[in-house]
């Protein structure tokens, strides 16, 4: 689930847009060590509509059964920034 919200007025050149989502992956593995929630927040700043924008975002990854060995199925904090330009 994401949602987000466009703020009315530009700011800058160009508008601001701050939103949240929430994932969950639930994958047929017998001991469910894959199985994992994230939960972020972020923003996108469009400088010229889809043609340039600028994202940021900042999540939380739980998995139902952390790996004590294996640090890439660990319970993590990540932070995403993104640049799409379209020509």
């Amino acid at each position: 689930m994401k949602a987000g919200y466009l703020l009315p007025e530009k700011v800058g050149p160009g508008r601001l847009q701050f939103y949240g989502r929430r994932d969950h992956a639930d994958y047929a593995v017998a001991n469910g060590a894959l199985d994992h929630d994230t939960t972020g927040v972020g923003a996108n700043y469009y400088f010229d509509g889809q043609r340039l924008k600028l994202t940021i975002d900042y999540s939380r990854t739980t998995f139902d059964r952390p790996s004590t060995s294996n640090a890439t199925l660990q319970d993590n904090w990540q932070t995403t920034l993104g640049l799409q330009l379209l020509f």
